[in-house]
Formats: C-alpha cells, sequence, structure tokens
C-alpha cells in the first residue's frame, strides 16, 4: 500500500518543465501519510516518476519506483498482488528471476512477460503506473472494482497523476476550479465523482476496472475497460438451491479472507459487530488456526452504541478489542483535516470514525481488514434495492395511469406521483439527497442553464440503466451499487485509512466472490415472503412489516457460525449522531460556512441556499464550503 505520481511528456521527444523535481518532491510530501516507510524517485528529461512506500511485504525489499534494468521498464505501484507468489513459478520457467519477496517485481515480471494479459491472472488490489519503453508507452491501471484510487489529467502537453486529487492538482499551473457536473452529482447523490469525473474542473480520475495508454510516438491516448461484472439476465442464471449457494458464498469469503492475511507485518480487524465484520473476524480466526485478530471498534459520546455488539462478537472468538470514543469536537477537527487529505469534500460522515479508528489500530497493526463491500454485492439495502420492484409494478407513463389499480395511491402517497419514466427517474426519486426539483431551485438559473437542466448527470444514468436493460430491475440497482456505490465507500476507506497510514483489505471486494454473487437470483440477495410481484405492499411498507430479509444468502450461510443476535441485528454501518453534534454553536459556525461562502454564494440563490442549512443537507453544504475554504482557496 503506497502512493504513487508522475508526469510524461506526452511526446518522447518533448520537455517537462525545469520545475518538475520541486513539484514531485511536494507531491510525494503531500502522499507521506500513504507511504511513511520509504521514499523514491526515477526522472529523465521528458518524464519523472515518484513513489512513497508502506513497507507489508518484504519490507526490506520492493523499493520503488522499480526498474527493470534489462528492458528500461519503470514502474510505480500502489496494492497487494495476493497470488504473487503462485505466478512466481510460471515467470521463472520463463526465464524471470527474482531477488526480492515482494509482489512489485513480481508484477514488473508479469507485465513484461505478458502485457496487458497479465491483468486478468491478477488477484488483489492495485493502481500502478507503468513505463514500458519497448514499446515508449505509459499505462495507467486501476483495480477491478476501485480499492486504489487514481487520479490524472492532461493538459500542457504532459499526462500528470497521482494517488489523490490533492496530490495531482499539485503537477497543474492553474489553481483548482469545481466542475459542474461534478457538483451538481455531489449535490443529488454525496458522491464525489462521476464516471471519469471529479469535482475539479480537468482533473480525472481513472474508472475501476480500466487503463489508459499513452502512445508517446503519436501522443495518442487510448482507454480501455479491462474487466466488468458480469451482465446475467434472470432467465441465464444458472440453477442453484438455497443450500449450494450458502455453501459456495462461505467458501469464497473464507478464500478471500485467508488471501487477505498475507503480510510481513501484524493484521487486524474493524469490528462493529455488524453481519459484515463479524463474517470476516470469524472467517480470519478460521484461517489462522483458531488465533482471532485482534479488533478495534468506534463508538459516540451519544448514539447509538456499536461496542456491546461488537464485544459480544470478540468474545465468542476470543479477541482482544480496543474501543475508540468519538466526540463531536475531534469529530469536527478531523472533517478538516481529511479534506485537505484527500482535497474533496467527504461523503459521509463516519470518515472520520474510520480515521480515527484507523489512527488508533496503527499503534499495533499496519494493516485492517473491513466489513465494506457485503451490501452492494449480497443486496443489504433493503430501500433503494426492493423499490425496484416498486418501479417494475408502477406505470412508466402518465397515459398508463390506472387509478384504479391496487397500488396506485400507495404509489402516489409514497413517491408523490405514480409513474416513472425510466430506471433514473426513479433512482432520483428515490435516493436524492437533494432532489432535481429542489435543486432547480437551489442553484442560480445561469448555472442551472449552463447544466442544461442537469442532462449530463442525468444522461449519466440512463445510460447507465439502458446498458444493463436485460438485467431486471432490481439487478440493475445492484450493479449500479457495486459499480457506483462501492467505488464511493472504498475510496472512503482508503483514504481515511490511509491517512493514518493503515492499509486496509476489503474481503467482500475479492472478485471472485463478486462475480460467483451475480449469478444468484435476486431473492437470494433480497428475499421478500410471499414475493414483491403479488405483494398488495410497495417496498417501505413491507420492510416495515418484517416481510424482507436483505442478504438473505449470506445470513443463512453465517447463521450456524455466528451468534442469533449478530444474525437478526440491523444494518447501522458505522453510526456517527453528526446531526445532534452539529446543533447550537458547532450548527450556527456550519451555517456562516455555507452562507458566507464566496463558491456557495456564486452557485446558490441566497433565500433557497438558508433554507437548505438543515439535517443532513447541512453536512452536504458544509462540505461544499469548507472544500471551497481548505482546497479551492488554498
Amino acid at each position: 500500500m503506497c502512493g504513487i505520481a508522475g508526469q510524461f511528456a506526452l511526446l518522447s521527444n518533448s520537455f517537462l518543465r525545469v520545475d518538475k523535481v520541486d513539484r514531485v518532491g511536494r507531491i510525494l510530501k503531500s502522499l507521506a501519510s500513504r507511504g511513511p516507510d520509504a521514499q523514491g524517485l526515477c526522472q529523465g528529461e521528458s518524464w519523472v516518476l515518484g513513489h512513497v512506500r508502506l513497507a507489508i511485504l518484504d519490507p526490506r525489499g520492493g523499493e520503488q519506483p522499480w526498474a527493470d534494468f534489462a528492458t528500461g521498464a519503470v514502474l510505480s505501484y500502489n496494492g497487494e498482488i495476493f497470488n504473487h507468489l503462485e505466478l512466481r513459478p510460471e515467470l521463472e520457467a520463463r526465464g524471470h528471476q527474482f531477488r526480492t519477496h515482494c509482489d512489485t517485481e513480481t508484477l514488473m515480471a508479469a507485465w513484461l512477460e505478458w502485457g496487458e494479459a497479465c491483468l486478468p491472472r491478477l488477484q488483489g488490489f492495485f493502481a500502478f503506473a507503468i513505463w514500458d519503453r519497448r514499446s515508449d508507452a505509459i499505462f495507467l491501471v486501476r483495480d477491478r472494482l476501485g480499492e486504489k484510487p487514481l487520479h490524472y489529467c492532461v493538459e500542457d502537453g504532459a499526462l500528470s497523476f497521482a494517488s489523490t486529487a490533492a496530490a495531482c492538482q499539485i503537477w497543474r499551473q492553474a489553481p483548482p476550479e469545481a466542475d459542474p457536473i461534478g457538483v451538481s452529482h455531489y449535490l443529488g447523490t454525496c458522491r464525489t465523482s462521476l464516471g471519469r469525473h471529479t469535482l475539479i474542473a480537468g482533473l480525472s480520475q481513472l474508472e475501476p476496472g480500466c487503463l489508459l495508454r499513452l502512445d508517446r510516438s503519436s501522443g495518442a491516448i487510448q482507454h480501455r475497460r479491462w474487466w466488468s461484472l458480469p451482465r446475467i439476465a434472470a432467465a441465464d442464471k444458472p440453477q442453484v438451491s438455497w443450500e449450494a449457494a450458502e455453501e459456495q458464498v462461505m467458501a469464497h469469503l473464507d478464500a478471500a479472507v485467508d488471501s487477505r492475511l498475507l503480510s510481513d507485518v501484524p493484521v487486524g480487524a474493524f469490528l462493529s459487530g455488524g453481519l459484515d465484520s463479524s463474517a470476516v473476524c470469524l472467517a480470519a480466526a478460521k484461517a489462522a488456526g483458531g488465533r482471532p485478530l485482534p479488533a478495534f471498534c468506534a463508538r459516540a459520546t451519544e448514539g447509538e452504541d456499536e461496542e456491546p455488539w461488537a464485544r459480544q462478537m470478540a468474545a465468542s472468538l476470543g479477541a482482544p478489542m480496543e474501543t475508540v470514543t468519538l466526540a463531536a469536537d475531534t469529530f469536527l477537527s478531523g472533517w478538516e483535516h481529511l479534506i485537505r487529505e484527500r482535497g474533496l469534500p467527504l461523503s459521509t460522515p463516519n470518515e472520520i470514525s474510520i480515521w480515527r479508528l484507523a489512527a488508533a489500530a496503527r499503534k499495533s497493526c499496519t494493516v485492517i481488514l473491513t466489513g465494506e463491500g457485503s451490501d452492494e454485492v449480497y443486496g443489504g439495502y433493503a430501500g433503494p434495492l426492493a423499490s425496484a420492484w416498486d418501479y417494475e409494478r408502477a406505470p412508466h407513463s402518465p397515459d398508463t395511469e390506472d387509478p384504479s389499480g391496487p397500488l396506485h395511491w400507495k404509489l402516489f402517497s409514497r413517491y408523490g406521483r405514480s409513474h416513472f419514466w425510466n430506471d433514473a427517474d426513479h433512482f432520483f426519486t428515490t435516493t436524492s439527497w437533494i432532489s432535481p426539483g429542489d435543486k432547480a431551485a437551489l442553484l442560480r438559473p445561469e448555472i442551472w442553464q449552463r447544466l442544461e437542466g442537469d442532462d449530463a448527470v442525468f444522461s449519466w444514468y440512463e445510460d447507465f440503466f439502458q446498458s444493463r436493460a436485460a438485467l431486471s430491475p432490481f439487478d440493475r440497482r445492484l450493479h449500479l451499487m457495486a459499480e457506483v456505490n462501492l467505488q464511493g465507500l472504498l475510496g472512503r476507506v482508503d483514504a481515511c485509512t490511509m491517512a493514518a497510514s493503515v492499509e486496509a483489505r476489503v474481503p467482500f471486494t475479492d472478485h471472485r466472490l463478486v462475480e460467483h454473487a451475480f449469478t444468484l437470483p435476486d431473492e437470494m440477495k433480497i428475499f421478500w415472503t410471499g414475493g414483491p410481484m403479488s405483494s398488495p405492499w410497495l417496498a417501505e411498507e413491507a420492510q416495515s412489516r418484517g416481510l424482507l430479509e436483505t442478504k438473505a444468502v449470506l445470513r443463512r450461510a453465517l447463521a450456524p457460525r455466528l451468534p442469533e443476535a449478530i444474525i437478526k441485528r440491523p444494518k447501522a454501518s458505522f453510526p456517527v449522531p453528526f446531526e445532534s453534534w452539529l446543533q447550537g454553536e458547532a450548527a450556527a459556525a456550519l451555517r456562516r460556512e455555507v452562507t458566507e461562502s464566496p463558491f456557495l454564494k456564486s452557485w446558490c440563490q441566497p433565500a433557497a441556499l438558508q433554507a437548505e442549512c438543515a439535517g443532513r443537507n447541512l453536512w452536504l453544504l458544509a462540505n461544499l464550503a469548507l472544500w471551497d475554504r481548505l482546497v479551492l482557496r488554498a
């Protein structure tokens, strides 16, 4: 786990700016928490490549950038290849010799031997840049599900990149400016990226499962997707019994956790006492021959307390557990720190909890296992996912509405109307932080006109759903969770743990586990007693009546292995009482931050901005205001 950065002239006979070494030095300093153990730099007249290292495998070897002296290829790599030792015998048989036990050396050999074809062979998570001098081409590569970030920009005759948006911005001569599409998307979803878009104009992210190739003989840049989730229509999914599916799910989870214990430094685990973190800790103890990992739990000074659940699970495993207590003052100070580290607003309040928890874990562990990803893969969000059946049963134009239909008035009562034009229309109706209608009232008319009524954001989601039209409505939404929502969660856990110099490993994102999960039928994700299509209830009502079983196949597979209270515990997800913390003087200060922000005043209508400064929308707008002050105007 490391931080990478580099800049290459688009043409090999060009030169970079004379201050490139100074800039990469500043960038590596900004990435220091990602790599406190070592720092390296390689350069030429038309290129520079830097690296900071958090040593996990072979701490004495694997310094980067890694150069192959026979071919001149140079690599800067962030991540872990868990099967790198299994790849070595084949590579050795092809003439490669190894002098370390580090996966960096294996990755270089695999690339030199197989090129892009090596990528499907890799098991793990990674973002890397490699200059293959044999073809004078630069490749930027990101892992399948986006566990490791990679930002880039193409300007001033160069391709520049870095692990974080904050670091990548240092390459640029102009100060950062907000990207209208990215900001509009953030206001609606609290997500900091949309496809390649970030919130900073001209600064892109490499999407998960993609690679970028720069051909330096012509300056041409190409993007290619090298991995995608399987898209299987309901009728084409293999038939499988519940018993067989449960066995398969456990086998994949056990294998994913086992592989992620590969480390030459101490490993621990986050434990909330929820289903997912408990499952990971259980599998880790099993893989380690009954020796549980040290566990770390967060609790707040008020609100829901996860510690009793976590202690129950730790006691059942015999695991040592440390609790970190969060208070309002540490919450607010951590907020600003993380915005500076990322160069982007935060997405959820529990990012601060994760960072504080990682900082506590760092005193004894450098690697942490976490339970993120299960909800996006196995169906843990009852409302957003089960409401796909509301959409499936609803008319898709006002012309087909039937006021006498069994669900007409229920739909109208729940959604304010009884029809949806398409999946994207339903998605934004059910999940928006600031709805499209409220956003139109919030933004200044010239901004809304510039956005063409949010056409780019809405069209992106329309295209996403349309490209998966052969799937069931439920599966389309689960794909959105696994491909869009999960990317945000993984960016969150990466940024917050790396800010504490901790490597987070996420077993539920093992690509073999994920690929298997998407072969399973919808009812094994969210099981609706009596079936959704004939139910007299909408999803929200069915949930309140206890008719929905989320993550059904995972929950049933774990039932014989975990305490019953944990199996039946409702979803919590690192709860933080931020709404109660943002009261009184804190709320007044944040409202001033929002209403006096030059950025928000230039984007928003004053009365509407003031009206939105409450509840969770205060969190959303305050993030933009703090980002404006700490990043855009810094």
